[in-house]
């Protein structure tokens, strides 16, 4: 029988390697959801460093590694024709905001870790080898095999990693997914992203000549924006009686939004010397999509400044202030999708991507839906009341998801009874805690792989900040050894005999 305290002694004993091998993983800069060619490029470079970084990790421990071709590694140890998976995944959304340190330098400051994928989600994957380890050097023979699975293409939302994976393999018979936060999380809103366009139009200019060109703001369709720019246009013979009206209404309406924040306002002469040009930079404060009231959105605050201006009524115009109020309005009501369930929690609706440049534009709002609303309600619900806001067909925007949808999901413990007695026993057994079941706004892979829960890596009931898709995001030593003491725990409460 294995002892608990001699696996957690183990786990201390490698706390180095721990953070090493973390810090070793931040340094590849494996920025998913690239959509240029270099970007694209420099995602798969990085992505097959870190892959060959993990193999060369199970050849040196003398771990059973496989590659799918789909970008899925695999490392696996132990006996029994069951197995109890871990999945993880390499891939990371952009480091936007200031950084005190370099987000892909693996950085470390007294008892910090600092970098993009501390928390979500290289440091789970860090304590996962380090458990998996532990596991091992106790000794002991297993029923179950261990399994821990890296994924490639979680954060784009597609999972066609995922997809292709189970194609190949069966699914283990439970997979404790490291990708929220503690205790555990048994409950997951559904998601689905709207891509909202207009028809084609033509820049909205006023009577004395201001043009509104461009509106561009987000990187990432779950992630709150925290710029947006503005870019305005004039006749040069108007430009004093413009400019001091934009700095006017500016002043105005940041006394409306305390929150708000934005550049000084820029005035230059354009490529047409007749107009000068004005942009203006809105900033806010980036966060989870699923937490988009953590955040402070640039989009709204610049969509919201330009419906004061009164430009001209059309395409572009009704699109622009559709999205103003379906932005400011997180609980979905605007777009009739407001709806809560007593465990899985309300919905959510965050505008993270907006572009407006004629003669086209897009508007991306990510939606996380509970049980008792379904992804081809949401479609639905939201079309009616395009329909009705905008009735005029030929100004109105088109309205569809972009991407997978996933819907909301609950794992019963009475139906998985091993599963969640492993899991209590570990958290308590590290924390003194008891392990309560709970809800998440947020999606991870335990929607991809059948018998799945969530389970931690962040521990917000003890005060530690959730900085998953925010700057700065970091983790702390001891988080880190805690976290691999609780992984190593319930993978081996499943697998050791």
């Amino acid at each position: 029988m294995w002892s608990v305290e001699r696996l957690h002694q183990l786990v201390e004993l490698r706390a180095d390697f721990l953070v090493g091998t973390l810090c070793d993983l931040l340094r590849f800069e494996t920025v998913g959801g690239a959509n240029t060619p270099d970007a694209v490029a420099r995602f798969n470079a990085e992505t097959r460093r870190c892959l060959d970084y993990l193999r060369r990790f199970a050849g040196e421990y003398g771990l059973v590694w496989r590659e799918h071709p789909a970008g899925v590694g695999v490392i696996e140890w132990g006996e029994g024709e069951e197995t109890i998976g871990f999945p993880t995944h390499c891939d990371v959304v952009p480091a936007v905001g200031q950084w005190r340190h370099p987000p892909f330098g693996g950085v470390v400051e007294g008892d910090m870790i600092y970098g993009r994928g501390t928390q979500d989600n290289k440091g789970p994957l860090a304590c996962g080898l380090t458990a998996l380890l532990a596991i091992r050097d106790l000794g002991c023979p297993t029923r179950r095999k261990i399994r821990l699975i890296f994924g490639t293409h979680e954060e784009g939302g597609e999972w066609t990693d995922i997809s292709a994976y189970l194609a190949d393999e069966p699914p283990p018979l439970y997979c404790i997914v490291p990708d929220a936060t503690f205790p555990i999380i048994n409950g997951e809103k559904g998601m689905a992203t709207l891509l909202l366009k207009p028809p084609a139009f033509t820049a909205p200019e006023r009577k004395d000549g201001l043009r509104l060109d461009a509106v561009h703001s987000g990187v990432r369709a779950n992630v709150v924006p925290d710029r947006a720019v503005v870019q305005l246009s004039g006749p040069v013979e108007r430009r004093d009686s413009i400019v001091a009206e934009l700095k006017e209404e500016l002043e105005a309406y940041g006394k409306s939004r305390p929150l708000m924040m934005e550049s000084p306002l820029q005035v230059c002469a354009g490529n047409d010397p007749n107009r000068f040009t004005a942009t203006l930079v809105f900033l806010g404060k980036s966060a989870h999509g699923s937490r988009p009231y953590e955040g402070h959105n640039a989009a709204v605050d610049a969509l919201g400044y330009l419906v004061r201006l009164h430009f001209p009524a059309g395409a572009a115009m009704d699109f622009l202030g559709l999205a103003y109020c379906a932005g400011k309005d997180l609980s979905g009501e605007y777009l009739n999708i407001r709806h809560t369930h007593s465990f899985i929690g309300p919905t959510t609706a965050s505008l993270n991507i907006f572009d407006l440049e004629a003669p086209d534009g897009q508007a991306q709002i990510n939606v996380r839906h509970p049980l008792g609303l379904t992804s081809a309600e949401v479609l639905e619900r939201v079309r009616a009341e395009v329909d009705k806001k905008i009735p005029e067909p030929e100004r109105r925007p088109s309205v569809a998801f972009d991407g997978i949808v996933y819907e909301p999901l609950f794992t019963d413990p009475e139906q998985y009874p091993d599963l969640f007695a492993a899991l209590r026993e570990a958290w308590q057994s590290v924390t003194g805690r008891e392990a309560r079941c709970h809800s998440t706004g947020g999606t991870t892979y335990a929607k991809g792989f059948p018998r799945a829960v969530s389970f931690g890596p962040t521990d917000v009931d003890a005060g530690e900040p959730d900085l998953c898709h925010k700057a700065d995001e970091c983790v702390s030593r001891a988080a880190l050894i805690r976290n691999a003491k609780v992984y190593a725990h319930a993978l081996a409460r499943l697998a050791l005999v």
